[in-house]
């Protein structure tokens, strides 16, 4: 994980969490998550849909809470907010997780 790519210039886990949450010294499951959908993310783009669906897979395996979802979301509004993640859709973090406040 200390040559994996995570986003433009950042590279390894450590640097990843630094990058993405500096004022997060715990890594939970909702920033392991983000961590992780990085990797597959190198453009800095909200994939919306992609997050969505890999967020319904851990919800129906029990491996993420709704309560993890909504930090999820919280976490996604605050890296776009601060202009480290793009979201260059109309779906925003908060729709995605009105997904699953219904469910």
């Amino acid at each position: 994980m200390t040559t994996a790519r995570f986003d433009p210039g950042i590279y390894g886990f450590h640097r990843a969490h630094r990058h993405f949450f500096p004022e997060e010294p715990e890594i939970d499951r909702a920033v392991s998550f983000i961590l992780v959908e990085r990797l597959g993310n190198i453009r800095s783009l909200f994939l919306a849909e992609r997050i969505r669906q890999l967020l319904e897979r851990l919800v129906s395996e029990g491996l993420m809470s709704v309560d993890d979802v909504k930090r999820v979301g919280l976490l996604y509004e605050q890296l776009i907010n601060a202009q480290k993640i793009i979201n260059n859709t109309t779906i925003t973090p908060s729709d995605i997780v009105a997904c699953f406040a219904k469910a």
